[in-house]
């Protein structure tokens, strides 16, 4: 029996995540690369596993084995009808504006159903197994571990082996065949339930073994909400922070989620690889120098950056879900757990996708949820503290905080020319005091989040913002250089062009797009009076623009609103 329910979960998980990058790369053509489709189509599927969770919470509580196998199988049916997966369109994407309710329709037209019936199976199978009379049946919970190995295995055998070889029309009927092989599995499954159940469990409809525990307390789940929701939050901020300000590739989308899953994999196996101890004493290690690269915002080298982001999601998500996992209830309770890791999933998914993007004119979510995982970790010596220890948990780290911002404004008064390097410097000397901070986990956070919240860097530089515009494709800024006369426009951390303000030199082509480098050679080549009709693929600052000769016909085609309005201003 055992190896059926294995199979099944890990069936289901392989499909649920190669599910996720394919309809990515299939609505991907209409919105760009930004990395709010991958973030907005992340939402929308964890929104639909927290309503799944809620299905079998609900359906375990009231309704027979039968029953349930009964409820599951005509959802299975009905998915069907679903399939192949294909883009249904709900007509263009806006023009104007934002597109995320335009994407949440496309999604729930075309995968909700069938990623809801997927989503549902591991949970089910789960407390399926607790009503029978087999050895797992007191802890089911390593099969939550198998289910996030498939679903690793299938996030990342969607861009090594599936993407690379097959279409999407050939991947679509491939996955169809695989869920027509996940609902025979489910079938077998409860058989199996039926043959091996205890007799209590066919009778009643509380199916769980009585273990004699209470209802976890609403602190208890608040607690578990809280901690799902930091990782959740935290991947999210660092898929953004990846493809956005340091290498702008869509397949890299999935990558943190991959190590999001990893994390579950591990504290949830039935003999954890890494002790919950050792990662709970990294996590300040990794941060610190982490937090050193972000005051510092070096552009190079990319591949350790990246892996330090990695890194830093990677033990933060192993210290959050290490915590759950040592706080697990006992089978009775299963579903309910699970609905309320759920529910954290989703916030910390809608926090970064929908909310933050409303309330916060700079991108500042990540930094937030990096400062909020180390705050969550458990403190080395537990217990009750007293009031001047409460206290000095909110001054010493506004002390240590606005250290960097006072270093360069000191530095810009006694006529120094203060820097990156300054920033940096001082940022290191402050570990040594950080990592004493360490040892109480709410003292440590406040700090780091204060630090990396008080841009010491644009105080260093002196720059003028002129514009601040954050949307659904990321943050666009304008800045000002009075002593150079230039205009520049940044998408997060990247140069997207630059502009000298005086009006005899505005048409001047400047940065990547210069005379003397790449685009300049082809004009040159090329010749004015070969050139009679051209089409740009993205507005930027308008730079190609001064390429443009009386007589010829310029098109610019831009995906992004908020560009054309900068322009415009």
């Amino acid at each position: 029996m055992l190896p059926l329910f294995v199979a099944a979960v890990l069936q289901s998980a392989v499909l649920m995540f190669v599910l996720e990058p394919m309809f990515a790369r299939m609505v991907l053509p209409l919105l760009g690369g930004s990395p709010a489709v991958w973030n907005t189509a992340l939402v929308f599927y964890q929104i639909a596993l927290l309503l799944g969770y809620g299905y079998v919470h609900g359906a375990t509580r009231r309704l027979t084995p039968r029953h349930q196998a009964f409820v599951q199988l005509g959802l299975l049916v009905a998915a069907f009808a679903c399939l192949p997966i294909a883009l249904r369109s709900v007509g263009p994407p806006p023009s104007s504006g934002q597109p995320l309710g335009w994407l949440l329709l496309v999604l729930g037209a075309s995968v909700g159903l069938p990623f809801l019936a997927v989503a549902t199976t591991g949970p089910l199978l789960q407390k399926w197994l607790a009503t029978t009379s087999h050895r797992s049946a007191q802890d089911p919970y390593w099969l939550y571990a198998a289910s996030n190995l498939g679903s690793f295995v299938g996030l990342l055998a969607y861009p090594l082996v599936i993407e690379p070889r097959w279409t999407l029309a050939q991947q679509s009927r491939v996955w169809s065949w695989g869920f027509a092989v996940l609902a025979a599995l489910v079938v077998a499954c409860a058989l199996a339930t039926r043959r091996f159940s205890t007799a209590t469990s066919l009778k009643t409809v509380e199916i769980s073994p009585a273990s004699g525990e209470a209802a976890p307390s609403l602190g208890r789940r608040l607690r578990w909400v809280l901690l799902a929701f930091a990782p959740s939050s935290l991947m999210m901020g660092a898929t953004t922070h990846i493809t956005t300000d340091i290498a702008s590739v869509p397949l890299l989308w999935v990558v943190p989620l991959a190590v999001y899953l990893l994390s579950f994999v591990l504290v949830f196996a039935r003999r954890p690889l890494l002790p919950h101890a050792l990662v709970v004493r990294a996590l300040p290690l990794l941060v610190l120098p982490l937090m050193i690269v972000m005051l510092g915002r070096p552009a190079h080298p990319i591949v350790p950056i990246i892996g330090l982001h990695l890194a830093v999601l990677f033990t933060a998500a192993m210290v959050c879900h290490g915590e759950l996992a040592k706080d697990r209830p006992s089978t009775e309770h299963l579903t309910g757990f699970y609905l309320w890791l759920s529910l954290g999933g989703a916030l910390g998914g809608v926090f970064n996708a929908i909310i933050a993007p409303l309330a916060f004119r700079s991108v500042i979510e990540y930094p937030l949820v990096i400062a909020l995982a180390c705050a969550l970790a458990p403190a080395r010596r537990p217990g009750p503290v007293s009031r001047r220890v409460r206290v000095l948990d909110f001054v010493l780290p506004l002390a240590i905080g606005v250290v960097p911002v006072l270093v360069v404004m000191i530095s810009r008064w006694s006529g120094g020319s203060p820097n990156r390097l300054l920033i940096v410097a001082t940022a290191a000397l402050l570990s040594f005091p950080l990592l004493h901070l360490s040892r109480r986990p709410l003292r440590f956070g406040m700090a780091i989040g204060i630090l990396l919240l008080s841009n010491p860097i644009d105080v260093a530089v002196g720059a003028h913002e002129l514009v601040e515009m954050r949307s659904f494709y990321g943050m666009h800024r304008v800045y000002t250089d009075p002593k150079r006369g230039l205009h520049s426009l940044y998408h997060g951390t990247t140069l997207h062009g630059v502009q000298r303000y005086a009006p005899e030199r505005s048409d001047e082509p400047l940065g990547y797009y210069g005379r003397s480098g790449p685009i300049g050679d082809v004009f040159e080549a090329l010749g004015p009076s070969r050139i009679r009709s051209v089409a740009v693929a993205g507005l930027g600052a308008g730079g190609m623009a001064a390429y443009a000769r009386p007589g010829q016909r310029w098109r610019f085609f831009e995906i992004d609103p908020d560009v054309k309005l900068i322009m415009e201003l």
